[in-house]
C-alpha cells in the first residue's frame, strides 16, 4: 500500500512572519510531533497518535480562524466609515438635520456575535485537546462556586501552576468573553447603536459602540489576542509534561525570534544550556502579540 500523500492548500496570504502561522499552526504541530516523539512506540502508534491530536487540534484552529477574520471586518469597518465620517462623504446636511448617508450597525452587530461564537467555541473545544494530553481545563468554564473548588482541589493534587494560570486566565479575560456570550446568544443582547458627535456646521465624530467598558474593537482585539496566548501557553504545557526527562522547552526572547518565522518554543537541556530561558506556565496577561 502506498503511503498517503501530503496535500498543501493555499490558505491564507501569510507566513510564518506572522504570529498565528509561526505558533499556532507551525509551531504547534511542532510541539506536537514533541510530545509524539517521546510517547510513540512504533511508527504505527506514532501515525496513529498524530491523527489523535490533529482531529482535536484542527476544529480548534479553525474556530481561531474564524474570530480573526470577524475581528478583522469589525476592525475594518470601523476604520472605513470613521474615515467616511471624518471627510463628511457620508453627511449630508438640512436645516435642522444631520443626515448619515451610511449605518454599520447591523454589520458590527453579525460580526461581533460571529466573534463571540467563534472565540467561545475555540476555547471550549481545546478542552477535548487537552484531555487527550492529560491536562483538564473544564472547570475554567463552570460557574463561580464549582470553579474556586476545582481550583483548590487541583492545587491539594501539586499542580500549583496549572491553577494559578486558570485563575489568572478566568479574571483576566475568559469569564468576561463567555459571559457576553452567553448574555448575547441567551438573553437577546445587542450592541449598542454607533452614535455621531458634532456641531452643526463642524465635522462629525463617529463613536463606536462600547462592550464591558471597551470600544468594541478594542474588546474584541484584547479577547481575541488573550484566545491566541492562551491556546498557545495551555498547548505548550500539555507537551512540556510529556517530554524525556532532562530536557525542557526553551522561550526564545522575542527579541532573538527570526523575523521569518516568529515561532516562539525549542527544545533545549536545563543541564546542558543553563544560560537559556527555560519556560514556565504562569498567567501574565500579555497575550500572543506581547509574549
Amino acid at each position: 500500500m502506498k503511503p498517503a500523500m501530503w496535500q498543501m492548500k493555499h490558505v491564507a496570504d501569510e507566513g510564518t512572519s506572522e504570529p498565528f502561522v509561526a505558533r499556532l499552526m507551525n509551531g504547534a504541530l511542532e510541539l506536537r510531533n514533541l510530545s509524539i516523539g517521546y510517547d510513540a512506540t512504533s511508527d504505527k502508534d506514532r501515525e496513529l497518535r498524530r491523527r489523535h491530536f490533529d482531529d482535536r487540534y484542527m476544529p480548534v484552529l479553525d474556530a481561531l480562524g474564524s474570530a480573526r477574520n470577524h475581528e478583522k471586518a469589525i476592525r475594518e469597518i470601523l476604520v472605513s466609515h470613521k474615515a467616511k465620517v471624518a471627510d463628511g462623504s457620508i453627511i449630508s446636511r438640512q436645516q435642522n438635520a444631520v443626515q448619515i448617508g451610511e449605518t454599520v450597525d447591523s454589520q458590527l452587530q453579525d460580526h461581533f456575535a460571529s466573534f463571540l461564537s467563534a472565540s467561545a467555541r475555540a476555547a471550549k473545544l481545546l478542552q477535548a485537546l487537552l484531555s487527550y494530553l492529560d491536562v483538564e481545563i473544564g472547570m475554567l468554564f463552570q460557574k463561580e462556586p464549582r470553579f474556586l473548588r476545582e481550583l483548590e482541589r487541583l492545587r491539594e493534587s501539586g499542580a500549583i501552576e496549572l491553577a494559578d494560570y486558570l485563575a489568572g486566565t478566568r479574571k483576566g479575560w475568559s469569564e468576561p468573553l463567555i459571559k457576553r456570550r452567553h448574555v448575547l446568544e441567551h438573553e437577546g443582547w445587542r450592541l449598542a447603536e454607533a452614535r455621531y458627535v458634532g456641531g452643526e456646521d463642524g465635522p462629525m465624530t463617529f463613536i463606536e459602540p462600547v462592550v464591558d467598558g471597551l470600544p468594541v474593537s478594542e474588546f474584541s482585539s484584547k479577547m481575541l489576542d488573550q484566545l491566541l496566548g492562551f491556546v498557545e501557553d495551555a498547548l505548550a504545557f500539555a507537551v512540556q509534561r510529556r517530554i524525556g526527562e532532562g530536557l525542557d522547552l526553551i522561550d526564545t526572547p522575542r527579541a532573538e525570534r527570526d523575523s521569518a518565522n516568529v515561532k516562539r518554543f525549542r527544545l533545549g537541556s536545563p543541564a546542558l544550556q543553563p544560560n537559556q530561558q527555560f519556560w514556565r506556565l504562569r498567567y501574565t496577561g500579555l497575550g500572543l502579540s506581547k509574549s
